[in-house]
């Protein structure tokens, strides 16, 4: 197995780990802020729940997509990431594996853990040069 979520660079002489689940779903889809919450409680108690009531009935009644908001920005980014996979002899695969650096990647160094199933333990590394 191939571990994306582990994987790291080395750029200008620094190592950088890969951007994790957590941390991407934080930026594609935040969650609710406390005034965000408090906001929609107010609506609902001052029209005793037919804000929700409608704002909801209209998103069902559009396209399909759009009902699923945040979640589906979440889904369309976790499909794109390498993350975890398994791959046999002959297979060939692609994802995206997302670093946070400000700089260019030219010449970067790039190690992607092979791990262990189910224990996840790191046996060696796949290396390669961007």
């Amino acid at each position: 197995m191939f571990d994306g979520n582990r994987a790291r660079i080395t750029v200008a002489g620094q190592c950088v780990d890969a951007v994790t689940d957590a941390a991407l779903e934080a930026v594609v889809a935040p969650p609710p802020t406390i005034a965000d919450d408090a906001k929609v409680a107010i609506a609902d108690a001052v029209t005793v729940g037919a804000y929700s009531a409608v704002r909801d009935e209209i998103k069902e009644r559009g396209p399909i997509l759009p009902r699923y908001g945040s979640d589906q920005m979440r889904r369309e980014a976790t499909l794109e990431r390498f993350g975890t996979r398994i791959l046999w002899p002959g297979d060939d695969t692609q994802g995206i594996v997302f670093f946070r650096t400000s700089h260019k990647l030219d010449n970067t160094s790039v190690e992607l853990p092979v791990v262990t199933f189910p224990g996840m333990e790191i046996r060696g590394y796949l290396t390669g040069l961007h």
